[in-house]
């Protein structure tokens, strides 16, 4: 089976590649900076990633299947209509 994105490996490569330079660059700034703006932008950055990664992995993980009692029994009758003399 083909995965549909052609690079897939590529882009993990990359994202974990920036990934740790941020990890670096943030690691200095929490440790050498003395800027504490500087400081409390670099943590509300991680935060924000941290939200993001949930809500996307939560998100498609759930989207979509969110069904009424009615849809379901729709889609349960539908299925027994189909031709299956294929």
């Amino acid at each position: 089976m083909r995965d549909s994105l052609p690079n897939r490996v590529f882009l993990q490569f990359l994202t974990v590649i920036i990934l740790l330079i941020f990890a670096w660059a943030s690691w200095w700034v929490l440790k050498y900076s003395a800027d504490n703006l500087l400081k409390g932008s670099t943590i509300a950055t991680w935060t924000l990633l941290v939200k993001s990664a949930w809500d996307f992995w939560f998100g498609s993980s759930s989207g979509g299947k969110m069904r009424t009692i009615e849809d379901r029994k729709n889609v349960d009758n539908s299925r027994s209509d189909v031709d299956q003399t294929r």
